[in-house]
């Protein structure tokens, strides 16, 4: 189960905990954004977290620069503006293999090709 955003958190959190996996087992939530720890029930899988510090500070250095809108602004892996929040839900040994796979995006050993509209995430996720 996936999150819609941080308002929804709440009763995404508190639907997981009512209901069952198709084989009767444990549900688990990944949230969007934020660290929803506080509020969890053992049921957050892990969530999307942003920091967006280093964002701010290579605008800052290009408004300083004089060069600031001359390029976009991304969050990104490599300089930590993104990434996913370790849960006790997760394995050490699932969690080193997360690791192991950022890493090779961060190194450019896997490439990620975003997907802005939605035919094209339509298509991705319905691929066999």
């Amino acid at each position: 189960v996936f999150g819609e955003g941080n308002g929804s958190s709440f009763g995404m959190l508190q639907a997981v905990e009512t209901t069952k996996a198709t084989d009767g087992g444990k549900v688990y939530f990944i949230d969007v954004i934020g660290d929803k720890t506080p509020i969890d029930k053992g049921y957050l899988l892990s969530s999307v977290l942003w920091n967006l510090e280093p964002v701010f500070a290579a605008m800052i250095a290009d408004v300083k620069a004089g060069s600031y809108g001359s390029h976009n602004y991304d969050i990104n892996l490599k300089d930590g503006s993104v990434d996913l929040l370790h849960t006790k839900n997760i394995p050490d040994d699932v969690w080193a293999e997360v690791m192991k796979a950022k890493q090779d995006i961060i190194d450019g050993k896997i490439t990620v090709t975003p997907h802005y509209d939605a035919d094209a995430v339509h298509a991705l996720v319905t691929q066999n």
